[in-house]
């Protein structure tokens, strides 16, 4: 028996990003109840914001958790994002989009989702993103001396909430800026949830790295 799922959301920018995701099963090895529409909470990324811990630089769309991998040895390195809803001309369709980016630092983070789906399901997550980033803010469309942002999707076939997970099936990094691309990630769920995730690296902390999903 063969099903198909699909999930699908969008984003926006940093460095500046911009995407829109999804999660599409394309097969499974044993015979389970059917799914099909949209399973992620949110997938626009629309709606009110909640500040998380009342912080107003950790602002997340409704369905959404923030996530990073913070150094703590200096403000320049491996900094927590700020997050907040996304101004209207980052949006790629809809009425919303997610930003989040840091300034003058490095990052590692993104956002997660924790997805019910059926065990045993071949789940394909995409994302189509926009990437700005730039030193001299000269030409908020075109990026000047990138801050080496690199993007991927994964799944946690487990449905860990751990970004660092080693259990993460990551999609290859892709850099590039100014325009929009689809990218894409498969896993084979191994329990009744697993955990997408959007993960962008800037190697650089010159300028500015915003993500906007």
């Amino acid at each position: 028996m063969r099903l198909r799922q699909t999930i699908l959301v969008q984003t926006l920018i940093g460095a500046m990003v911009i995407m829109a995701l999804g999660i599409i099963s394309v097969g499974i090895t044993a015979p389970v109840r059917a799914q099909s529409g949209n399973l992620l909470q949110n997938p626009g990324f629309e709606g009110a914001f909640t500040s998380i811990g009342g912080d107003s630089t950790l602002q997340v769309a409704s369905g959404w958790q923030p996530w990073s991998i913070v150094s703590g040895g200096s403000s320049a390195i491996n900094a927590r994002p700020d997050y907040k809803p996304a101004p209207a001309n980052r949006v790629r369709s809809g009425s919303g989009a997610q930003e989040y980016g840091t300034f003058f630092s490095t990052h590692t983070g993104g956002v997660y989702q924790r997805v019910p789906v059926t065990p045993n399901t071949e789940l394909r997550f995409s994302v189509n993103v926009y990437v700005w980033s730039s030193a001299p803010f000269d030409n908020p469309d075109v990026s000047e001396s990138p801050n080496d942002v690199k993007v991927s999707v994964g799944i946690d076939p487990n449905g860990g909430t751990d970004g660092n997970s080693p259990n993460i099936v990551w999609s290859e990094p892709a850099e590039y800026y100014d325009e929009y691309r689809d990218i894409s990630v498969a896993a084979t769920a191994r329990s009744s949830a697993v955990t997408v995730f959007v993960r962008t690296v800037a190697g650089g902390n010159i300028g500015t790295s915003d993500v906007y999903l």
